[in-house]
């Protein structure tokens, strides 16, 4: 498999024009793996920037897959060269999934397609025990046990989250799901986690409860609710998140969903909605549309994106998309991004 993208920007202002090219390729080996490698390029006038790398996925066994990777970065504006490696190994059955996995991003690390979350080393676990009871109703269960941990490069710990999950499949589709784990957090400088509210550097650990519930998705009428209760830096938090999914029949569906943040902490108290609303219209099997409204309180920010999609040719199409963000309140309201994009895919190849 080979893939190539290459894009140019105008200036504007202050900013100059780019260039940025990816390249990739794939090729398979043995039986379900692969081997493959990436370059980036990105450049304006003054400054550049490539990242070359190489992954594979083998598996050896027939549960067991091995998986690694190894990137190098240049950039103009960072003395040394950047790297990160990870490797990792999984075993996929239906009994037992379990996996492990490191991951070690330098300092000097700097893609500058695509992003870095964080600069240190990770180390996380995850064990799966998923028996088929044969107990009335019960399709199977799941408990899974899972540890991530965090270090920079002097070995100082960074995060860390260790919990426990329960979840209940029963033979009707819907879904039990219990968790509790305990989280640790070192904030290096001081953090504002909303709008006047600052959390001061230092490490802090918390434990917190989540259960959940989900219907089915194959029935006309489905929907999830979901609570994560707990203590959360200085307090206590509370999520709530609830979805409801109407499908009269299979050219028409329709979601809602809702989340809610009732966050207490002894540097202040915040409470945060989410609201989002999408649907979706089948005209014929080729003319597809969609659209999807979101509101965030806290910034003050409506979204909006209409997509039309006419497939003239099996996997050939045609996008038109419609997006628009608006804010409602502050010193920005009033205020629009509205953008119209056409893009069209065809194979030449088939």
């Amino acid at each position: 498999d080979l893939g190539v993208l290459q894009v140019n920007t105008d200036g504007s202002g202050d900013s100059p024009g780019e260039h940025v090219f990816v390249g990739r390729v794939r090729k398979e080996v043995l039986e379900r793996s692969y081997v493959g490698a990436i370059v980036t390029d990105r450049r304006d006038g003054e400054q550049s920037n490539q990242v070359v790398g190489a992954d594979a996925r083998l598996v050896v066994k027939k549960h067991l897959t091995l998986l690694g990777l190894l990137a190098g970065s240049s950039d103009t504006r960072v003395c040394a060269a950047g790297w990160t490696t990870q490797l990792g190994a999984q075993w996929l059955s239906d009994l037992l999934q379990a996996d492990v996995n490191y991951v070690d991003v330098g300092d000097a690390f700097t893609p500058a397609v695509g992003f870095v979350r964080r600069h240190d080393r990770m180390i996380g676990s995850r064990v799966a025990f998923k028996p088929r009871p044969g107990w009335r109703h019960v399709r199977q269960l799941e408990v899974t046990p899972n540890a991530v941990a965090y270090h920079d490069h002097q070995g100082i710990p960074q995060s860390s989250e260790f919990g426990v999950s329960v979840a209940t499949y029963l033979e009707s589709g819907d879904r039990l799901f219990a968790k509790f784990d305990t989280q640790s957090e070192f904030l290096t400088d001081p953090f504002e986690i909303n709008p006047g509210v600052v959390l001061g550097a230092g490490r802090y650990k918390w434990t917190s409860g989540e259960v959940s519930f989900q219907t089915f998705d194959g029935r006309k009428l489905s929907g999830s609710a979901e609570a994560n209760i707990g203590h959360f830096y200085t307090g206590t938090q509370g999520s709530y998140e609830f979805g409801l999914d109407y499908r009269p029949d299979k050219h028409f569906s329709v979601e809602a969903s809702y989340e809610f943040n009732d966050v207490d902490l002894r540097e202040g108290a915040f409470r945060t909605h989410l609201i989002g609303v999408k649907s979706n219209i089948s005209f014929t099997n080729s003319l597809l549309a969609s659209a999807y409204a979101q509101y965030n309180n806290t910034g003050s920010l409506a979204a909006l994106q209409v997509r039309l999609n006419y497939i003239f040719r099996t996997i050939d199409n045609v996008y038109l998309v419609y997006n628009e963000t608006r804010y409602t309140n502050g010193p920005q309201a009033g205020r629009s991004n509205r953008s119209l994009l056409a893009k069209i895919t065809y194979s030449l190849h088939r």
